[in-house]
């Protein structure tokens, strides 16, 4: 992991991103969790300080670039909060295959969470999601902790998510938790992102977020990716996906 081999890299990856605009730093806990850490012989303790420690390091990032460019607009450090499929790094983030209760759910994620909120974050990027009851669970633990969040999924296409679930049926349940401060899509190809924020877009009013891949699909057997499926560039997208008024690029 990053964090636990070059976290001086990672320091300075997020200091570029504020240096280019970027008014949030995305912590490179994506992927950390004690479970994954414990099969490479890492302890509980030692996972959730490396959990802690990605924090920190955007923390210092921020820091660093203020004390060089002060700007009046707020930059945030949000905690990168993977899904249970990210785990499993089959690829199943981009499926929604797997099944756990909701209290399964709750106990894989709880640990990073605290370790995040407590270590500093100042927002939490429930990011990747592919189901809807690891989404239920994971705004169970935002109110738990008190802590905004922001949920963005994966697409089975323009009006799904990866388990099936209408994302009409997906806004609807965000929209229950005042602490979930926006929705939206990520890692899905670009194709699939105006349909997705259109339909939305026609069931709340909360602000719509989009960080999407360039179409490639991933091979978890070579853990490659392919050529990309889709047409057009991120740039060329955007304008359609701002025009309507409060869609947010992260």
């Amino acid at each position: 992991m990053a964090v636990r081999e070059e976290p001086d890299l990672v320091r300075r990856v997020h200091l570029d991103y504020f240096r280019s605009g970027a008014s949030a730093a995305i912590t490179a806990s994506y992927q950390a969790t004690p479970q994954g850490f414990a099969q490479r012989g890492i302890s509980a303790d030692t996972a959730l300080e490396l959990i802690a420690l990605s924090v920190r390091l955007a923390d210092e990032a921020r820091r660093e670039y203020l004390s060089e460019s002060p700007v009046p607009r707020p930059l945030l450090v949000a905690g990168s909060v993977g899904p249970y499929g990210a785990y499993l790094a089959d690829g199943s983030e981009y499926r929604g295959d797997y099944s756990l209760s909701g209290e399964e759910f709750l106990e894989f994620h709880r640990p990073r969470i605290a370790a995040l909120v407590d270590a500093g974050a100042d927002v939490l990027a429930c990011e990747t999601l592919p189901s809807l009851p690891e989404a239920a669970a994971l705004l169970t633990l935002i109110k738990e902790y008190d802590v905004e969040a922001w949920l963005s999924f994966t697409l089975r296409d323009g009006g799904h998510i990866s388990d099936g679930t209408p994302l009409a049926q997906v806004a609807a349940l965000v929209a229950e938790q005042p602490l979930a401060a926006a929705i939206g899509v990520n890692c899905v190809p670009l194709e699939l992102v105006s349909p997705a924020l259109r339909a939305l877009g026609k069931v709340t009013g909360m602000p719509l977020i989009a960080y999407p891949n360039a179409g490639e699909r991933y091979d978890p057997v070579s853990k490659t990716w392919g050529p990309a499926a889709g047409s057009g560039r991120p740039r060329q997208q955007t304008t359609r996906w701002t025009c309507g008024g409060n869609i947010n690029l992260a």
